[in-house]
């Protein structure tokens, strides 16, 4: 759960937000992938191209613009 910064009494309140806010900043990684992936196999598809090249291209490029 995320509590609101003027409802956090103490670490522990902060701790379980942060935690929280990590896991789903995690899980929309993830989400954003899956979506570079399908709008590459869509555009490959378009232009008939082998996706899974570029697939790996992008990905690599995503990873080291974070």
């Amino acid at each position: 759960m995320i509590r609101p910064l003027e409802y956090c009494e103490n670490t522990t309140h902060i701790d379980t937000s942060l935690d929280t806010i990590d896991r789903r900043i995690k899980d929309l990684i993830i989400l954003k992938e899956e979506y570079l992936k399908k709008k590459i196999i869509l555009a490959n598809k378009k232009e008939g191209v082998d996706h899974k090249n570029t697939l790996n291209i992008v990905l690599k490029k995503d990873k080291n613009d974070k």
